[in-house]
């Protein structure tokens, strides 16, 4: 099954501001509690239903949120995805991206470290052989080394690499363009199946659904058996330009295609923890346990 999915998240926010009173002494690092939550069944197979989850915040500095026009904030640590390099030796080295020209979409960030591109070919390599094969664009793929074990994501896209990191690829690569500017490093373009993971930064709350076994017990639910995306991780917006304390409530709104009938009647929690610009993460809050019936209002 393939759960299409929209999600939003609003926030009403209170700045804590001084006057005429001394303003509450948050801490840095947020703190969260869980509001409400309601599950709105429009009743048609064409539309998708709604999960909505309202958590209550505290931040002491208001470093909250990360917003997709700011290159900060797709930048390392914040980058969607890590790249990785072949060592020679069979490990892979992570390389993130970066915002280098505001007219250029995010590059590889080398630091001096050696290597080629790993790409789906690297698998064929005699000492990479413990890679898995592909389960389809951007799907997890399991694999364990030296016995730990991992995970990670094939993925055809566009590459950008600066001229000066240009050792990392070779005749095998295909470099569909290259974009050249007087007094600039030529950028190659890229266009391969390469070896990607994503950047949990990259986002700034994370949802993870349990669902209740036989034994009673509460299990995390595995998204990626019916999705090969993180489906309910995501961002909240930047609720404040200035560093001072700040509360109030984000609602949370993920609209999907498929809950009734892969959830039906079984009992559910929500485990919620959010992240702020420093990486302070909260506290981690858990929904009580409900069904969706239990929470269901009007469409």
């Amino acid at each position: 099954m393939n759960i299409a999915r929209r999600l939003a998240i609003y926030a009403v926010l209170v700045v804590i501001l001084s006057s005429c009173f001394d303003p509450p002494e948050y801490s840095v690092i947020p703190q969260i509690e869980f509001n409400d939550i309601a599950f709105v069944d429009v009743g048609d197979f064409s539309a998708q239903d709604s999960l909505i989850l309202w958590i209550d915040f505290k931040d002491g500095d208001g470093d909250l949120g990360l917003s997709p026009n700011d290159p900060r904030h797709i930048s390392e640590p914040y980058h969607d995805s890590d790249y990785f390099l072949e060592d020679g030796s069979g490990g892979l080295i992570p390389i993130p991206k970066e915002v280098r020209y505001t007219d250029i979409p995010p590059m590889l960030k080398l630091t001096g470290q050696q290597g080629k591109l790993a790409s789906i070919r690297t698998r064929k390599k005699p000492l990479y052989s413990y890679l898995p094969g592909w389960r389809g664009e951007n799907c997890p793929a399991s694999f364990v080394r030296n016995g730990v074990p991992d995970t990670i994501h094939y993925s055809y896209q566009k590459i950008y690499i600066s001229e000066e990191d240009g050792h990392i690829i070779d005749n095998t690569y295909q470099i569909i363009d290259t974009l050249t500017a007087q007094d600039f490093p030529d950028i190659y373009i890229v266009e391969d199946t390469v070896l990607v993971k994503p950047n949990p930064l990259h986002n700034n709350i994370r949802v993870d659904w349990l669902v209740q076994g036989n034994d009673g017990n509460f299990h995390l639910f595995d998204w990626s058996e019916v999705s090969c995306t993180p489906i309910f991780n995501a961002r909240f917006p930047v609720l404040e330009d200035e560093t001072r304390a700040i509360e109030g409530t984000l609602q949370y709104t993920m609209k999907t295609f498929g809950l009734v009938p892969l959830f039906s009647i079984k009992t559910l929690k929500l485990r919620i923890t959010i992240w702020d610009r420093a990486l302070h993460k909260s506290n981690v809050v858990e929904t009580p346990p409900f069904t969706l019936n239990d929470i269901r209002r009007g469409g």
